[in-house]
């Protein structure tokens, strides 16, 4: 709810139901009419490791209309993965300020 730059991270933790797969999460943002990616992380998990893989997608934006600029997470490329989201391996989005714009 205020302009200023900020710093982005997604923190993302999945792993495979079956097999392997590879895929990469993002952070977009759209600003009213566009959407644009801003940063990018690469996971590989895999079952038969019967472990959990972490990324983190990190990016520097400036928010200058809090009406128009909105930010989204997600993943492609991926089809047999389980996102964690409750316990203590979680998929979150941390908004930062850094400073005025």
């Amino acid at each position: 709810d205020k302009t200023g730059f900020y710093l982005i991270i997604y923190q993302m933790n999945a792993n495979c139901s079956s097999g392997s797969d590879v895929f990469n999460s993002y952070i977009r943002t759209w600003n009213g009419s566009a959407e644009s990616n801003i940063g990018y992380s690469y996971l590989a998990p895999n079952s038969n490791d019967d472990d959990t893989v972490e990324g983190t997608c990190v990016a520097i934006k400036d928010v200058d209309n809090v009406s128009n600029i909105k930010f989204h997470m997600g993943y492609a490329g991926a089809a047999n993965i389980t996102l964690r989201g409750t316990g203590q391996s979680v998929t979150s989005m941390h908004f930062i300020r850094l400073g005025d714009t």
